[in-house]
């Protein structure tokens, strides 16, 4: 059975909080951040992480990403599919699967917010020497943006204040 990415952290904060383990170790606040902190992650909700430089808003995000089981995933596959059931333009013309186990710490993907990011770093995009060769409608001449290849992952994007209001 496949769990989610939401599911999988709830699960592993729980067994540290049943454990009486801070599941934040390494993370320096006060009590009242932590325990909003780790009730949105327990309630699977989406994360945003405010304050001046220096208050550890990268380090809490790894933190939380360290806390994550291994993710098995195809070997090579942009998207991240599920071995079971690879469902990507990347994985759908493979007869055979190579399964890679990716560790929690490397599941923090980080994108530096800028005034010159666009939707498409973001989003992907056609790539033009690809839609040409294979044809504009073909899957393949997708290029996958930073989010796609957070799938399973924790994305964190720093400096969003910085980042133009289009993207």
């Amino acid at each position: 059975m496949q769990t989610t990415l939401r599911e999988d952290l709830r699960a592993a904060i729980l067994t540290k909080l049943a454990a009486h383990e801070n599941p934040l170790e390494g993370f320096y606040c006060d009590e009242p951040t932590r325990e909003s902190i780790l009730a949105v992650l327990i309630a699977g909700r989406h994360l945003l992480l405010e304050g001046p430089p220096g208050t550890g808003k990268t380090t809490v995000a790894r933190i939380i990403a360290s806390l994550l089981p291994l993710m098995e995933t195809v070997a090579d596959c942009r998207y991240n599919c599920f071995p079971a059931d690879p469902s990507c333009p990347d994985c759908a013309g493979r007869k055979s699967h190579r399964k890679v186990k990716v560790p929690g710490a490397q599941r923090f993907i980080r994108i530096q917010g800028s005034p010159e990011m666009m939707p498409e770093d973001l989003m992907g995009d056609l790539d033009p020497v690809l839609a040409m060769k294979l044809g504009i409608q073909d899957a393949r001449a997708f290029t996958p943006g930073k989010i796609q290849k957070a799938n399973r992952k924790i994305l964190f994007i720093d400096e969003l204040n910085r980042v133009p209001q289009r993207t």
